[in-house]
């Protein structure tokens, strides 16, 4: 599972995902490497997406919650790590040196 936190989804420039319909988008992720059930959920969310967003559906309370847990967990999983995020060393005094509150002067 961890190796698939480097897969990175691109669309053409001058395409949104937001004014994709599930098709064209289930068209461009097709060549990255994600885990088939994975994609099978994505495609179930974006399905209700388009027959909110299309159709003028209103999904149950359940399926919005379900979409919710669904999407957070494809972005889980397919973003990439920030480089910058590195915990810090635990070593170094600065890591573990916790600042002082100071007492107001009389």
């Amino acid at each position: 599972m961890a190796g698939r936190k480097n897969k990175r989804l691109s669309f053409p420039p001058y395409r949104y995902a937001q004014e994709m319909i599930t098709d064209e988008i289930m068209r461009a992720i097709k060549r990255v490497d994600i885990d088939a059930e994975l994609k099978n959920k994505l495609k179930q969310v974006l399905v209700l997406a388009d027959l909110v967003k299309f159709a003028k559906e209103q999904p149950l309370p359940k399926e919005n919650e379900d979409s919710f847990n669904t999407a957070v967990e494809f972005v889980k999983n397919t973003v990439k790590p920030k480089e910058n995020n590195k915990p810090k060393d635990q070593s170094s005094p600065s890591a573990t040196t916790q600042p002082q509150p100071t007492s107001p002067q009389p």
